[in-house]
């Protein structure tokens, strides 16, 4: 099983990837670590408020000290995405 952060990773990937080959919009990749940040608050106020998903092993991993990190702006994933870009 991939880790989750990894696949958090491998979504952010795929979501530039679409952006860009659809010419939506223009990828910032400064813009990353902050899109990273608004889906892990999603998912912990999402798993937060739900019993059953409290529950689950990856779930419970999850949430481990997850409110600290999030208030202590620790970056989800520490990588420097400026330079990948083109």
């Amino acid at each position: 099983m991939v880790p989750l952060t990894s696949r958090w990773f491998l979504f952010t990937v795929k979501v530039v990837l679409f952006f860009r080959a659809s010419g939506i919009i223009g990828v910032k990749y400064s813009m990353i670590p902050f899109f990273l940040k608004i889906r892990e608050m999603d998912n912990y106020s999402m798993y937060y408020s739900d019993p059953i998903a409290k529950q689950h092993q990856i779930i419970q991993k999850f949430m481990e000290n997850r409110q600290q990190r999030i208030e202590n702006d620790v970056p989800v994933l520490d990588v420097d995405f400026t330079k990948y870009k083109n």
